[in-house]
């Protein structure tokens, strides 16, 4: 990380790199994660290298070049240099199919977001995090950091949340403020020195989860909060206009608001009516996974490697309501 680089510095130095790599060491078989310039550079420079590439996440697509950005563009393009396709839902295979993917390269597993989720909270305790919540009934968990959302749309946002709790003495709101200086700046103007706000450092992944499992709902334009959320039953207000994962749209799981003042106020008001579910102590299946999709990828890149023929309907997650 260097400061004020930008995506096209990361993306090439992941390529720069991962081809001096992959010069000195000639791997099997690559598996990139998600949409971000360092997965899209390794999967790039394995293909160029001819070694297989898995592309974990798979089809995820808004149809919006500039939102996310630049995520949109990135997964397509991964998508290009991908010889296997896994695909956390059905929704994300019918969108690589339209692309024209091969069929038999599209593989239904779920997201591994759900397998972290179902592992960690088996294994080791989550940390206690009530010292992190200000005092009220409605907790508000608050993340924001996407580019497009740079500016006027999230300073109308963050203004917003302020006067939520200004209006309404049950809301407790915590924000793991992102490191970027334009997170940082529109926080500075606009939620700093109120009781019912706390701002912290971003926070690690076991104490991300503690707080979510803790929430009454969840104000964000994260992507990855839009997986981990439903497993807990916890409901999303998404602060974008458009989402790569409409399978956990309803309305009381995740629900589309943008960052408009009036639409996540009215939203809000829907969800406190109908007084939200207490949020599960331990994940459970949703849209987006049952805590099983490494052990399908890993049996069906055993499958690639060795040789063996590949039937994508033997390895499928499918989710039922």
């Amino acid at each position: 990380m260097t400061t004020h680089q930008s995506v096209g510095e990361v993306l090439a130095r992941t390529i720069h790199h991962a081809d001096q790599l992959f010069r000195r060491r000639r791997p099997d078989a690559v598996l990139v994660q998600g949409d971000t310039a360092s997965a899209f550079g390794l999967g790039v420079a394995a293909y160029l290298h001819r070694v297989l590439v898995g592309h974990v996440e798979a089809g995820l697509r808004s149809y919006d070049r500039q939102a996310p950005f630049p995520e949109e563009v990135m997964r397509i393009l991964l998508s290009q240099a991908a010889d296997l396709h896994f695909a956390p839902s059905e929704h994300a295979r019918a969108n690589l199919l339209r692309e024209g993917v091969p069929r038999e390269r599209i593989f239904v597993t779920g997201n591994t977001v759900v397998d972290a989720l179902k592992d960690v909270t088996r294994r080791m305790p989550l940390p206690d995090v009530r010292a992190l919540w200000p005092v009220g009934a409605v907790r508000i968990l608050l993340t924001m950091h996407r580019r497009e959302s740079f500016g006027s749309p999230m300073l109308e946002a963050l203004r917003t949340v302020r006067r939520l709790a200004e209006e309404d003495p049950r809301v407790a709101v915590v924000f793991p403020v992102h490191p970027n200086p334009a997170v940082r700046r529109a926080v500075a103007r606009t939620l700093e020195s109120h009781d019912r706000i706390r701002l912290c450092p971003p926070v690690d992944y076991l104490t991300l989860i503690a707080l979510l499992r803790s929430a009454t709902l969840v104000l964000s334009d994260s992507g990855g909060i839009q997986e981990e959320a439903p497993s807990f039953r916890v409901p999303v207000l998404v602060l974008r206009k458009v989402t790569e994962r409409p399978e956990g749209l309803a309305p009381d799981g995740n629900v589309l608001v943008g960052t408009s003042g009036p639409a996540i106020r009215a939203a809000l008001r829907r969800l406190l009516a109908k007084r939200p579910n207490r949020a599960l102590s331990s994940p459970q299946p949703s849209a987006f996974g049952d805590g099983r999709a490494a052990a399908r990828i890993t049996r069906i890149l055993s499958a690639a490697l060795c040789g063996t023929r590949l039937v994508s309907s033997r390895s499928q997650f499918r989710y039922r309501r």
